[in-house]
């Protein structure tokens, strides 16, 4: 088949979740896929991500992410249906659920759902973009040959908002880069040169993501400070992910918490796996999530995890981790303490959370995302 992937929602300078689902996701496909060839959309890819597709993919230019919504969304229904004609495409993936309005009969198309987060805060978005994005799941959820979500929970989520068929929906978790993280060494040159670069303290509590207020970071930086007072701990607070530099709303919340917080901002793949090694915990008390790889991505790294009882955290995390009410300050900041004072309850959820870890690779997403690809190419829909 000839394989065409809408992948606007990501380029390799701001690899959110969607960036590093899109990013890993077709490096690994592209390993294994010696039958299909790609034209692969987007704004900016990465040369790793050009150099896995080789001669099997032609890349084309697409709206960046960070651009006007209105050009992205004429590129994809005016601009996208003709290149998929022009291309003589088969099968088209989007890999962040908006499916063009009109595309060509003869192509195949498999959606990718990776959080309602609109549906479940519709007060973080302007009502325009609530109402657009309710009309392109719905157009999604009746056209789309297949629906993929990483959880069952975002399945859940898909099913109750648009009353999609359920066979329609395969869940597919995402993977870890489980070498990657786990072979750090904490003490080594490079991880001294990582905290000297950002002016990390001795004793951190690691949160890692993308601004939003569904993340729940200001509450958090309230346990942070409650467990500091209780057990007289040391450690800050360090905020990294893309985009928090520029947000308003989290510099507020590090003049408030100002002796608590480091906010660091983006950090390479490399200093990513050595800021979730040094630190003491990872505490991800997210409202809600598709599925929540910065969980994992700690476990790996050999870091004890703190997340939510609620959406899919419970699901990825297993018993591999303390799950907390994420609106209990009191909760939140017990966890804390226990984790960072009881080396025991450490040890065990370090020993637990790597072996968790290694139940999600992205080897297994990719093989069993072009099985998708494959069956809905032959019209075979009997994937559960």
């Amino acid at each position: 088949m000839r394989i065409s992937v809408n992948a606007q929602a990501y380029e390799d300078e701001s690899l959110t979740g969607i960036g590093r689902y899109t990013e890993y996701l077709y490096q690994h496909i592209w390993t294994i896929d010696s039958t299909n060839s790609y034209v692969f959309f987007s704004n900016r890819p990465s040369k790793k991500l050009q150099e896995y597709g080789g001669n099997k993919v032609i890349f084309r230019k697409a709206p960046s992410p960070l651009v006007n919504k209105y050009i992205r969304v004429s590129w994809e229904n005016f601009v996208l249906p003709i290149l998929l004609f022009k291309h003589r495409i088969d099968l088209l993936h989007c890999v962040n659920y908006s499916l063009p309005f009109v595309i060509p009969p003869q192509v195949k198309k498999i959606v990718t759902v990776h959080d309602l987060i609109w549906l479940k805060f519709p007060h973080y978005f302007p009502k325009d973009t609530v109402y657009a994005a309710k009309k392109r799941l719905q157009h999604a959820c009746i056209f789309s040959d297949a629906i993929i979500t990483a959880s069952e929970n975002t399945k859940k989520d898909v099913i109750e908002a648009s009353g999609c068929e359920e066979q329609k929906v395969v869940v597919i978790y995402n993977g870890v880069d489980y070498e990657a993280f786990s072979k750090v060494q904490k003490k080594s040159p490079l991880a001294h040169e990582v905290r000297q670069k950002y002016k990390l303290p001795e004793h951190f509590i690691l949160w890692v993501g993308s601004y939003r207020e569904h993340k729940n970071l200001e509450l958090l930086c309230k346990a942070v400070q409650k467990a500091k007072t209780h057990s007289h701990l040391p450690h800050k607070l360090v905020f990294c992910g893309p985009g928090l530099l520029r947000e308003r709303d989290i510099r507020e919340i590090s003049r408030i918490y100002n002796d608590d917080v480091v906010i660091i901002g983006p950090a390479s793949a490399e200093e990513l796996s050595f800021l979730y090694a040094m630190a003491d915990v990872f505490v991800f008390p997210s409202l809600y999530e598709g599925f929540g790889l910065p969980v994992l991505e700690a476990m790996a790294a050999g870091t004890p995890v703190i997340t939510s009882n609620i959406s899919s955290p419970p699901e990825v995390a297993g018993d591999a981790a303390i799950l907390v009410n994420p609106l209990d300050v009191e909760e939140i900041a017990d966890a804390i303490i226990k984790v960072t004072t009881d080396d025991n309850l450490k040890q065990t959820l370090v020993k637990k959370g790597r072996e968790r870890a290694k139940q999600f690779s992205w080897e297994d997403t990719a093989r069993k995302t072009l099985e998708v690809f494959m069956k809905v190419g032959f019209n075979d829909t009997n994937w559960h």
